[in-house]
């Protein structure tokens, strides 16, 4: 897992989802994409790249009928071996 985790870090637009969500997760793509300031196509990617290795989950929320509202968080067993490297570190 911690091999996994260090070849998702080589890309800066990765390395700051992680460090905004351990911090102040779980966000929208919308906020993301203000504190990065990148573009929705882009930070999109990279979400899907971290959702898909399952470092990161969304999660939906019915705001009403015929709208939901999607956060990003890391995984909590991900959040766990980070905060030990950092610790560590």
């Amino acid at each position: 897992m911690v091999l996994k985790l260090f070849s998702l870090l080589n890309d800066d637009v990765r390395v700051g989802i992680i460090v905004i969500l351990m911090n102040d997760g779980p966000l929208s793509l919308r906020s993301l994409a203000r504190r990065l300031k990148v573009n929705h196509k882009k930070l999109s990617r990279n979400l899907r790249k971290l959702i898909v290795t399952n470092f990161i989950e969304e999660m939906q929320i019915k705001v009403s009928d015929n709208r939901v509202y999607k956060v990003y968080f890391i995984k909590p067993e991900i959040k766990e071996v980070l905060e030990k490297i950092i610790r560590n570190y």
